[in-house]
């Protein structure tokens, strides 16, 4: 979750390097508020969530939300050496989606 569009880019980058080791990654950039778009993440029961801001790229740690855990701060690499614990042993499934979120269908 890009905190504006100005961290769109860098929002890119990390899903890009999680989508290297296997791991789907979706970038809410649809033009509703941080705690919005962390909610509806919350309530589709996505178990982590990238926060990314000024604070975030200035210090080259993520800010992650981890379903049942909490908040959390940890680097990219440290990201992804727990996701690929977690997902050891499971099969991993591309998204037929596209990535940013704006993009996708849109149902009513």
């Amino acid at each position: 979750v890009p905190h504006t569009q100005e961290f769109l880019a860098e929002a890119e980058r990390v899903a890009d390097e999680l989508e290297k080791i296997g791991v789907r990654a979706d970038i809410d950039d649809r033009d509703e508020s941080v705690a919005r778009r962390i909610r509806d993440a919350e309530v589709k029961w996505i178990p982590y969530v990238v926060v990314i801001g000024k604070r975030e790229v200035e210090s080259g740690r993520l800010s992650v939300r981890i379903r049942g855990l909490g908040q959390r701060e940890m680097a990219l690499e440290e990201l992804k050496e727990q996701l690929l614990r977690e997902l050891e042993g499971y099969p991993r499934v591309p998204s037929t989606l596209p990535r940013r979120v704006s993009l996708r269908p849109k149902y009513r």
